[in-house]
């Protein structure tokens, strides 16, 4: 718990200063003076004194500030030229500092996401077996075909197609085969009241009864179910 409280302090933190840094950056291209820049909130624990702008850590890690100069109509610091004060910029220039902080923020998880996905991979959704006659195999899906689309959205884990096999509608599919992607069109049927489950690469213990199919309660009655 208390492992799990410091892990995400530690990438509050790191978002925070992604955020603050768009905000610092754009004011220092327009020439706008940084009075402070601050990480974290509360007491000061830390600060330096730059040219013209103070850095600090505060003692609580939940946020963080830029303060330039000018910003505050109602107390302006007159030993900042006029010039360098962010209420003299042009609006467009104002918009882009304020807008900054979120759009770092927004790099950042694509930049994350990114590296996930180039380190780790996402989880591929392949098909192993094809029952004869299914929609799967009146379709030309062939087993060891990894399914890329569904609907036109990538598919990154299998909730996106289960959800779509659960509307019994029409699926459109682009499955990669051999290097190459090829499209399917699929229409899911309901299975029969009585069926067989066939469950592969699964955890659990010998004996253990069924309870629940993809979070939904499962009593032994086969109706409402998708297959391909």
């Amino acid at each position: 718990m208390v492992l799990s409280i410091i892990y995400f302090l530690l990438i509050l933190t790191g978002i925070v200063v992604v955020h603050e840094f768009g905000h610092y950056l754009f004011s220092r291209l327009f020439g706008v003076r940084v009075i402070e820049f601050a990480i974290g909130m509360g007491p000061k624990l830390w600060s330096k004194k730059g040219k013209n702008t103070t850095f600090r850590i505060n003692a609580f890690p939940i946020g963080g500030y830029v303060r330039p100069a000018g910003e505050d109509l109602d107390n302006i610091d007159s030993s900042v030229p006029a010039n360098e004060q962010i209420q003299n910029k042009p609006a467009w220039q104002r918009f882009i500092i304020y807008f900054s902080g979120p759009a770092f923020s927004i790099l950042l998880g694509f930049l994350i996401l990114s590296l996930v996905a180039v380190v780790w991979g996402f989880q591929e959704v392949k098909i192993d077996k094809i029952e004869p006659g299914s929609p799967a195999a009146i379709s030309g899906m062939m087993p060891g075909d990894r399914i890329v689309t569904v609907n036109g959205k990538t598919l990154i884990d299998n909730t996106r197609l289960s959800e779509a096999v659960a509307t019994g509608d029409r699926i459109d599919l682009v499955v990669l085969r051999d290097g190459k992607e090829v499209e399917i069109s699929l229409l899911p049927k309901l299975l029969p009241q009585e069926a067989f489950i066939v469950i592969g690469n699964t955890t659990g213990e010998p004996g253990a009864v069924l309870s629940s199919i993809n979070g939904a309660a499962f009593n032994g009655d086969y109706v409402g179910y998708s297959g391909v």
